[in-house]
């Protein structure tokens, strides 16, 4: 990750993050007006759905516990929040979210 600290602000983990995983991931709205997320495939040049998006979820669940761990007293316990954790998902699909439709 970056060297340069964060704030422990839901946007500011969620763009940290995001500019971290930005080639891993991208978000499309689809014909339904869904935003589904797609996780890059097996040959690293095209995208797969991940319909049930857990796999997003996990990382930034993983990526917050990492934060929690390493970050200095007083830790941030907001990290550890379900809400914490929905809102930064929501803000990371925002930020990988592209143009393109099906």
């Amino acid at each position: 990750m970056s060297d340069k600290p964060i704030r422990y602000t839901h946007s500011e983990v969620a763009r940290v993050f995001a500019d971290h995983y930005r080639e891993t991931f991208k978000a499309i709205r689809t014909n339904r007006n869904t935003i589904e997320v797609w996780a890059k495939a097996v040959n690293r040049t095209d995208f797969e759905l991940d319909v049930k998006r857990y796999h997003l979820r996990r990382m930034i669940r993983a990526y917050l516990d990492y934060l929690f761990t390493y970050s200095p007293e007083p830790k941030p316990l907001q990290l550890q929040s379900s809400n914490f954790l929905n809102c930064v998902m929501r803000e990371v699909m925002g930020f990988i979210y592209t143009s393109e439709g099906l």
